[in-house]
């Protein structure tokens, strides 16, 4: 009743600021509709302030910090949004909300502060897309929790500086950050060297072209022109990529290029046109060649010509002389060279002309001295010693061909087989008279001792021989054969005498054999043993003449024989039966025979010989398997099977010389491609060979045996010069491998090494790479490890390499903090001033002068003459501190301490804060302080910054211990 009689306003309404600053404190964050109307009505800033900071709707919070005019509700405004956006408060908005209004946030400081400290991965995550500052990315990429949040950070970075420094931090601690950190930092050094590279490249193609126009070498040009072309063309498409803005230099030499090509592309024309031409006339004079060498052949094959064929030839020859002169000319050495085969193709030829010809009246001469010879030897008339010397004389006076001839050597053959023939039957003649001369001396002493002593059947045999062997020896002078005559007629009659006496004891001796006969008749034995004992008993019966009939004794032993007989008659019938057997099988081979040589166009070049010479050698073979046959019928059946084996073996012979002088050439054939430059065309070429040596009909196992093993040796020699370049290859390969061993060698020594040569270590690593780039390849099994060996090596090197900077470094920043210590005393002595004594500090700054001149000078030449400056105003006693270099040197050891991660005091806290929010604003727009352009929020300085910060706090005239203590801490921890 009270409040709506006096109408009673709630503090947060009241009239007094502070009364509504308690009442606005005092609220709840809940109250959101107090707080808006607080925080839009209120006239007071500092009571609006405190609403705000209570809000929690963010999108009234956004309309507020828009919209308000005064800059401390604007602030507090913007703080409570960015708290409330971070979510670090208790009662913090809910997530959704707040990536939506992320959305919408269009302030880069905003978005880089929650790109580093948003609490949720998500919020850091989106705050993250948006944020373009590459530095904060590379801090980002190195310190935030989640992993995704580190990759999507590496993944936009593309300044160098800040990939090098991600790539160092992560080397160990997160590897796909620091593989992709370093594909990016790869392709970005080889975009750096791209223009450089592309226009060596250039020059590089340009030089080939150049001497490709000097050396002239079109003969292999083609390819090469082609790949200059194709990889100008490349380097034009590269330039285009790479977006090259060319000079006036890159314009000249394209255009000299173009002219090169033209120039390149008119000469290859001309070499073309000239090289068909030279292909033309050498394929001309080649036809031409080879003809020559088919006539060679073809009358090698020969063995005599008639005159008409030789002048025919000889025509035929002139005319391809005259083609060849028509023919054109090549280059100077090759036109040479084929002259020469010419010329000797052409001195061949009229020479196996002029033999054959000479060969053809030899062999006349030789064939018809070979006609008398034998003509005398088929005649049964005496042959002389005077008409075998006749002979003799007529050979020698027919002229010798030196050149070798089948037809002239047959002949000769033929000749001394007859004079042989006639030789022999010479001496036959002499030795058969002599011995008949000795024989009938002995005959007629034992024809004369027989009939002393009553052998009468003896001396028969012997007066039948004595007779025989007197008309052999009728051409004797009569005077050498009248005493052999005067004996034998006295013999005669005895035998006639004795003759009487022998025919009463024939019937004794026919009556014995009688019995011996019938005792056979029955006898179980061998038919060929029981057939011969009748037959010798017949012989015997036969013997026994004595002029007089014995019928009753002759058909007692004609009936015992016949019966003895019968059995021995079914043992040879089924032996004729198997004679005639076999006659039929031989007949059927020879008709077998036969047929096959008539049915067989032996001039057809595609008859399969193997199979003909196949089929002769398995007659032949089962010829001499069938068994015997009858007497009578075996001459002319072994006649008939002659004469089919010899119209065969005329055929097989004349294929079997053909065959043998196609493999003799395929032998001469593998042997010239011994001068073959190209060894896998010449390999090639030889497989081909191979593939040609067919034996169709063999020649004699001797002869087979040298072919074959000649043309094993020609094949031997081209694989085995093929052996030679293989090895010849792997040598190569091998010495390559050792030069890299080398190479391995050197890099290992280095690191070896007690004192390596470190400031020259850049210009050693590229002449090392120089020289493994220009080393060919090695033998494949060990190129990966080798490979392996040298990266390592090299990696190991420059491992080391970055250590000595490091410690070079290191050494540098010890070296001026002993500098700044000699500075710092001698303006501690300018601080007294005339406190202590003239003396004692007249030697005081003696000391620090002849310790100042003891200490080298530092490398880099701008942080000597810096800290020598400062030594010469510490000696002019000039003892003016400023304040200013005190606050520049806390400035710059807070920077030391956010960079080494340390505490800065609490008295520095505000002013730490501030630095980070200064910073932040400074490389929103140009990306950079005077430091370090990627200094981000947190304060983090790049590795090159380390060093300009230590040489600025050196060079500063300060004398505060505390500050000295708090840097020199930051620097030992960053140096750990």
């Amino acid at each position: 009743m009270l409040k709506k009689l006096f109408k009673f306003k709630p503090k947060w309404q009241h009239s007094k600021v502070e009364v509504r600053q308690q009442a606005v404190t005092a609220l709840k964050s809940n109250q959101g509709q107090i707080l808006q109307q607080v925080a839009t009505t209120d006239e007071a800033p500092q009571v609006r302030c405190i609403a705000v900071r209570k809000m929690m709707d963010m999108r009234l919070l956004d309309d507020i910090r828009l919209q308000t005019e005064d800059k401390t509700v604007k602030e507090a405004a913007d703080k409570r949004y960015l708290q409330l956006l971070m979510g670090q408060k208790t009662d913090a908005v809910d997530l959704a909300e707040r990536l939506q209004c992320l959305q919408a946030l269009d302030n880069a400081q905003w978005l880089e502060t929650l790109a580093v400290s948003a609490k949720e991965p998500e919020l850091r995550t989106a705050a993250l897309a948006k944020v373009e500052r590459e530095s904060l990315c590379g801090d980002i990429a190195q310190s935030d929790p989640v992993a995704d949040i580190r990759l999507q950070a590496a993944s936009k970075i593309q300044r160098k500086s800040t990939l090098e420094r991600v790539l160092k931090s992560s080397r160990s601690k997160d590897k796909q950050v620091f593989r992709q950190v370093r594909e990016k930092l790869d392709a970005l050094l080889a975009a750096e060297e791209g223009p450089k590279r592309w226009r060596s490249e250039q020059e590089e193609t340009c030089k080939q072209l150049e001497l490709l126009l000097r050396t002239a070498h079109w003969n292999k040009a083609q390819k090469q022109l082609q790949r200059l072309a194709e990889k100008w063309q490349a380097s034009e498409a590269e330039a285009m990529h790479l977006k090259l803005e060319k000079t006036e230099a890159d314009v000249q030499r394209a255009k000299h290029f173009t002219q090169m090509q033209q120039e390149s592309s008119a000469a290859w024309e001309a070499w073309q046109q000239q090289k068909q031409a030279q292909t033309q006339t050498r394929e001309a004079q080649q036809t031409i060649l080879d003809e020559l060498k088919q006539l060679q052949q073809r009358f090698q094959q020969q063995e005599f010509l008639e005159a008409e064929r030789v002048r025919e030839q000889e025509a035929h020859l002139e005319a391809l002389l005259q083609r060849w002169k028509q023919a054109g000319q090549l280059v100077d050495v090759e036109q040479q060279k084929m002259d020469a085969q010419c010329h000797q193709a052409q001195n061949k030829l009229h020479h196996l002309l002029k033999n054959l010809l000479h060969a053809r009246s030899i062999g006349k001469a030789l064939e018809k001295l070979c006609e008398e010879a034998e003509q005398q030897n088929a005649d049964k008339q005496v042959v002389t010693v005077r008409g075998l010397d006749k002979l003799r004389r007529s050979r020698r006076a027919i002229e010798h061909l030196e050149a070798p001839n089948h037809w002239l050597q047959t002949l000769e053959q033929r000749f001394n087989n007859a004079v042989q023939a006639l030789e022999k039957k010479l001496q036959e003649q002499q030795s058969q008279r002599k011995h008949h001369q000795k024989e009938i001396q002995e005959k007629l002493k034992a024809l004369e001792a027989a009939l002393q002593e009553g052998q009468l059947q003896t001396a028969l045999a012997l007066e039948h021989k004595v007779r025989h062997l007197l008309a052999l020896l009728a051409d004797l002078p009569p005077k050498e054969r009248k005493d052999w005559e005067k004996r034998f007629h006295a013999c005669s009659a005895q035998v006639h005498e004795l003759r009487g006496w022998q025919r009463w004891g024939n019937k004794l001796e026919r009556e014995t054999l009688c019995q011996q006969v019938e005792a056979l008749i029955g006898m179980e034995a061998d038919p060929e043993e029981l057939a011969t004992r009748i037959r010798n008993a017949q012989a015997t019966w036969k013997k026994l003449k004595d002029g007089r009939p014995h019928k009753t004794l002759w058909k007692r032993f004609n009936d015992a024989c016949q019966k003895a007989y019968a059995p021995c008659q079914v043992h040879f019938e089924q032996q004729a039966q198997s004679r005639h057997q076999h006659y039929e099988l031989r007949a059927e081979l020879c008709a077998e025979l036969e047929k096959f040589e008539q049915n067989n166009d032996w001039g057809d070049r595609g008859l399969d010989w193997k199979a003909a010479w196949n089929f002769v050698k398995v007659r032949r073979k089962t010829w001499y398997q069938i068994g015997a046959t009858d007497r009578k019928q075996r001459k002319p059946l072994n006649d008939r099977f002659e004469a089919a084996l010899a119209a065969l073996d005329k055929h097989l012979d004349r294929e079997r010389k053909r065959n043998f002088q196609q493999r003799k050439q395929l032998v001469e054939k593998t042997w010239q491609l011994q001068e073959k430059t190209d060894i896998r065309e010449a390999i090639n070429e030889v497989k081909d060979l191979q593939s040609q040596w067919l034996i169709s009909v063999p020649s004699g196992r001797k002869e087979e045996n040298a072919l074959w093993d000649a043309f094993r040796a020609a094949c031997d020699a081209v694989f085995d010069r093929r052996k030679q370049e293989q090895d010849e290859f792997t040598q190569s390969l091998n010495a390559n491998l050792k030069a890299r061993e080398a190479i391995c060698l050197q890099l290992q020594q280095w690191l070896e090494a007690e004192n390596p040569d470190w400031p020259h270590w850049s210009n050693q690593q590229h002449k090392l790479q120089a020289e493994w780039n220009e080393i060919g390849t090695v033998p494949k099994k060990v190129q990966r490890s080798i490979e392996q060996q040298f990266s390592a090596l090299n990696k190991q090197a420059q491992q080391a390499y970055y250590q000595w900077q490091n410690q070079q470094q290191h050494a540098q920043w010890d070296l001026l903090k002993q500098k700044a210590g000699l500075c710092r005393q001698l303006e501690a002595l300018a601080l007294s001033g005339e406190a202590q004594d003239a003396a004692q500090g007249e030697n005081g700054r003696a000391a620090i002068e002849q310790s100042w001149q003891a200490l080298p000078a530092l490398e880099n030449r701008n942080t000597e003459q810096a800290i020598s400056a400062r030594f010469q105003a510490a000696q002019q006693h000039d003892a003016s501190i400023q304040e200013t270099a005190q606050d520049q040197q806390r400035q710059l050891c807070i920077q030391m301490e956010l960079l080494s991660g340390m505490a800065s005091p609490e008295e520095d806290a505000e002013r730490r804060m501030q630095y980070q929010v200064e910073r932040l604003s400074k490389t929103m727009g140009a990306g950079g302080s005077e430091f370090n352009e990627e200094a981000n929020a947190t304060g983090s300085i790049e590795p090159a910054e380390k060093d300009a910060l230590i040489r600025q706090f050196y060079l500063i005239a300060s004398m505060n211990d505390d500050l000295d203590t708090r840097f020199e801490k930051a620097v030992h921890y960053v140096q750990q």
